[in-house]
């Protein structure tokens, strides 16, 4: 098709390391300019020779690569042998949706009483919101172990999750064991996260790797909603701890554990932060990211 076609530029968003390659190489051969986005890039990766070889000769055939977190450029720099400096980072911008963006507080009020009653949670319940697939990247099974001894305190706290996929049998199997029915409410797939996030109290993210900045995180920190986030992947690069969001070394389950204990015991200091994270957000936006990579582009062709 590419052939027949003959386009100007192709611009190639690869979501897992290993995908994309025969699109990649078809470009090089071609000898069409590409600029190729690697998204989830969570670590080393090792290629065969003859595959290297293959990426390598692509790259250098009109090809511009772009990582989106400089914790991604080191890897794929790593994995496929190319210097960082030759690799550019544009982090990924956002685009909350605007209905949800200028809610007055009234409106805020009624919206966070309508989703608890659709829940069946009482109104004055604390909405802790995680969003993402039901999988062991997410840090689910994480959460689920510190739940027990916050709720002893916080009584009226609810973990709700947004998400599907191959650990929920798991999930549900240790909620049953812990107790935790009236705790952990489970979603599964919405289309309404940004409403689900006006209405929530915060957003707790236990992730154990992401390309970069999570998108999901970005629509929090649009929305005000105050953020306990791990420091997986290009993360911490935006952010500040204390400052924008609450952070957890990843995998630690007390760091887990003691910060939503901290959050819950200062929600002043939380709604503070969400304030400055909403204002951080204003660098990462989609137009940035379109402008930065609308240059590379022009830049190839």
């Amino acid at each position: 098709m590419l052939e027949k076609v003959k386009p100007d530029v192709v611009h190639l968003t690869v979501p897992w390391p290993f995908w994309c390659f025969d699109t990649l190489v078809t470009c090089a051969v071609l000898n069409i300019p590409t600029v190729v986005v690697f998204q989830l890039f969570p670590g080393y990766y090792h290629y065969s020779k003859l595959r290297l070889k293959a990426y390598q000769w692509a790259y250098n055939r009109k090809q511009k690569w772009i990582a989106i977190s400089n914790n991604n450029r080191h890897f794929i720099s790593e994995s496929f042998k190319i210097p960082q400096e030759e690799l550019s980072v544009i982090y990924n911008g956002a685009k909350p949706s605007s209905e949800f963006l200028n809610y007055s507080p009234e409106d805020t009020v009624n919206l966070r009483h309508q989703v608890r009653q659709e829940i069946g949670i009482c109104p004055n319940d604390i909405i802790l919101l995680t969003v993402g697939r039901l999988h062991s990247q997410k840090g689910y099974q994480d959460l689920v172990e510190v739940i027990s001894p916050i709720i002893q305190e916080f009584s009226h706290a609810k973990f709700v999750w947004v998400g599907e996929g191959d650990k929920r049998k798991y999930l549900v199997k240790q909620i049953n064991k812990q107790n935790l029915n009236n705790h952990v409410i489970l979603l599964g797939y919405r289309t309404d996260v940004p409403r689900l996030m006006k209405a929530a109290d915060l957003f707790v993210f236990p992730t154990y790797f992401e390309g970069g900045q999570s998108f999901v995180v970005s629509e929090a920190m649009a929305y005000n909603l105050p953020i306990i986030t791990s420091d997986a992947s290009g993360i911490p690069e935006i952010i500040d701890n204390k400052v924008h969001y609450l952070l957890f070394s990843k995998g630690d389950k007390e760091q887990l554990k003691q910060a939503i204990f901290w959050a819950l015991k200062k929600p002043q200091a939380m709604q503070e932060m969400s304030k400055n994270a909403a204002m951080r957000l204003q660098d990462f936006s989609e137009e940035k990211m379109t402008e930065e990579t609308l240059k590379i582009i022009e830049n190839i062709t």
